[in-house]
Order: structure tokens, then sequence, then C-alpha cells
């Protein structure tokens, strides 16, 4: 018997209960909706039965057949067990969820699981805006979800980050990169002779392009202050407040 139900977080709820060659009965329940990399909860419940049963759990996405299994959960007669399990990162918005018994009882339910990926945004920062030639360039990439903790993404993306000069020449590329709680680090110097004008640090996964950071290459000298400040002639250390004259004037 197939019972379908709304949940007072208005995701759909799935209720099975199948008859065994034991004569015994067992339910399982299942939300029809989960986030993305969060924890999510399946309930078995055993009547009538005599020994405990086994079952594992599979949860495959529709894009990339990609499988995450979850083995040997045990169910003893009479109980309910309630199982948490972790919903990892999902190209697609679909999901299937296969429930096999394998022990006790043999028996396979299945059912379509919707995916919600919560938005999550990658930003390049510079350690300065402009840069000369020789300088050496410090960057970072950050990742975050919506909670703004660090993001996680699958092993097997191929991220790159390219740098280009103002003529678009692919100047160099970081292959293949790593992300540190959520962070990653990189630098590279700037030759003597460089193309001047805006240069690019761009973010690739797969080959497409996620994100861009633009800086400046030019030859500049950075501006020269004179600042004079100026007290009373006479100072004295009971004084409560001191009066002081700063004078500020660039002189380059």
């Amino acid at each position: 018997m197939l019972m379908k139900m709304k949940s007072l977080w208005i995701a759909l709820i799935v209720i099975r209960e199948v008859l065994s060659f034991e004569k015994g009965y067992y339910t399982i329940i299942a939300p029809g909706n989960v986030r993305s990399e969060s924890i999510f909860h399946v309930s078995f419940t055993l009547n009538q039965f005599h020994k405990s049963c086994w079952f594992n759990i599979t949860l495959t996405s529709y894009n990339d057949n990609h499988e995450y299994r979850y083995d040997s959960i045990e169910v003893k007669p009479g109980t309910t067990k309630l199982v948490e399990l972790y919903a990892p990162y999902f190209d697609s918005q679909i999901a299937n969820l296969d429930i096999y018994g394998y022990k006790g009882i043999i028996s396979k339910d299945s059912d379509i699981m919707f995916v919600y990926t919560e938005p999550k945004w990658m930003f390049i920062q510079t350690n300065k805006i402009i840069y000369k030639p020789g300088d050496e360039v410090e960057f970072r990439v950050i990742y975050i979800d919506q909670l703004k903790r660090p993001a996680k993404i699958n092993d097997d993306k191929i991220i790159t980050v390219e740098i280009l000069d103002d003529e678009s020449n692919i100047i160099m590329v970081f292959y293949d990169i790593k992300f540190v709680q959520g962070v990653f680090k990189g630098k590279f110097q700037l030759s003597d002779y460089p193309v001047l004008g805006d240069w690019y640090i761009e973010l690739k996964i797969d080959g497409d392009f996620q994100t861009i950071k633009k800086f400046e290459v030019d030859r500049y000298n950075l501006p020269k202050f004179n600042v004079q400040i100026n007290t009373k002639e006479q100072v004295s250390i009971y004084d409560k407040q001191l009066e002081l004259e700063i004078s500020t004037r660039k002189v380059s």
C-alpha cells in the first residue's frame, strides 16, 4: 500500500507498507524533498516480525548517475529506527532513492527525491588593485554557501585559474586547484616588462566560466607627502589637553 501526505514544511513524505514473506509488514518514511549537502532522515518500522532485518540505501543523481550508498542498516522487530543520512552535492534537481532489504527480508523500494541546491558564491580577491612591473601578485579564491560557510565541491570537478593580460594572452594557468576550508591561495610574479593595462584572473570549473577579477598593471610611483606637527612652545606634564597643529603637503 502506498500513501502520500504533506508535512508542515511542505515536503512530500512517502510511506510504504509492504507485506513480507514472514507475514509481517514494514513501514519506510522518507522525505520527498531534501537540500544538497545537508542531513536528512529515513525511518524504518518492523511490525509482526520475529527477527531483525537489514537494509541498504542508494541515492543516485539523475544527471551524472553518481551513486551514494549507505549499507548495513539493522532494524529490530517491533521497533522504529531513525537513520541519519547525508545528501551530498548534486548537479541535478532529481535523485532516485532505492532501499533494499537483503537480510531477514528481500525487498526493493524506489521513489524519486527532489534535491534543492542552495546558492553558492565564488569570488576572487587580490592583495592590491594596481601592480607595477616586477611585482608579485597574491590572490585568493573564496567559495562559500548561503550561510557564508566554506562550501564543498565534488572531487571530480576540475577547477582551473587562468591569468590573462590586457591583450588576452594567457600568462599562467593554475591546474586542478583544491580548496582548503573554502579558500584557494595563489601567487605569481610579473615580469619586468609586462603588457600594461587591465589584467584578469579567471576561474573555470570543467572548462566553464565561473567568475573573474580585474586588476591593473602600470608604471607608477607612490605619491609622497610631508606631514608637519606643531605644538605650543611650552608643554607641561600637568596639561590635561595638548593642542596640536597638523599640516600635510604633497611633495611629488
